[in-house]
């Protein structure tokens, strides 16, 4: 440190004085450059994207109702079809159930016992 202070100030490179003219200028032309961006993103920006930029909340609140009102739209329009397969689903299952409750009800005849009763309505 002490080394480099005692160099002379032109053999250290260029100093803060030097170099800041040409900073300010280009960092004015990048400020300028940005807001000519934003200037520009303002104009090609949707609505939605704009309502986030002022009010952050409001936009969750409205994708947070959205997304309800459409699953209830769904619920309403495809609901009643999907009651009525499920209607029909277990009204088929109970009548299976019914089935098999009245076979262990009654005893089934023999073939033998068939072939016979047959044979005496065909005479």
């Amino acid at each position: 440190m002490g080394e480099a202070s005692s160099r002379p100030i032109s053999a250290r490179g260029p100093t803060t004085f030097s170099v800041l003219p040409r900073g300010v200028k280009h960092w004015a032309k990048v400020k300028e450059g940005l807001a000519k961006w934003k200037r520009e993103r303002k104009k090609t920006q949707g609505w939605f994207e704009s309502w986030f930029n002022n009010s952050p909340w409001v936009t969750t609140l409205i994708s947070s109702l959205l997304g309800f009102l459409v699953i209830l739209i769904l619920l309403l329009t495809f609901g009643p079809y999907i009651c009525n397969c499920l209607a029909t689903f277990v009204k088929e299952c109970i009548g299976t159930v019914q089935l098999l409750i009245l076979k262990q009800r009654y005893k089934e005849l023999d073939t033998e016992d068939q072939e016979y009763e047959k044979s005496e309505y065909q005479q």
